[in-house]
């Protein structure tokens, strides 16, 4: 997913969670790329105003706070794979999908 794109869709109001969920879908598809926060609809909703990240808001990084996931042990973000290892681009959409799972359960869906 391109940027523009990404950000076209989050301004129609589609959540940042399906949107990363998608781009690593893309990635283990072969048709998307890892531009890192470039084209990451978590990261791009996380800019502060003074557009940089901080991770204060990002939904991924509550989630490694509240939970010990021995799946990316140092954080997901600081360990992302190459997009070629298939084996852990399924293990990053498994852990998304629990992050998704976990924001539904306490309504920040």
């Amino acid at each position: 997913m391109k940027h523009d794109d990404m950000v076209r869709r989050l301004d129609a109001g589609e959540k940042a969670i399906d949107l990363t969920v998608e781009k690593w879908g893309d990635i283990f598809n072969d048709i998307g790329t890892d531009e890192g926060g470039d084209n990451c609809a978590c990261c791009y909703s996380d800019m502060s105003s003074t557009e940089t990240r901080d991770c204060e808001t990002c939904h991924i990084r509550k989630y490694e706070l509240e939970h010990k996931d021995n799946a990316f042990p140092y954080g997901l973000c600081g360990n992302l794979p190459y997009e070629e290892d298939k084996e852990d681009v399924k293990k990053v959409i498994k852990y998304l999908n629990k992050v998704k799972d976990w924001m539904i359960e306490k309504g920040e869906y």
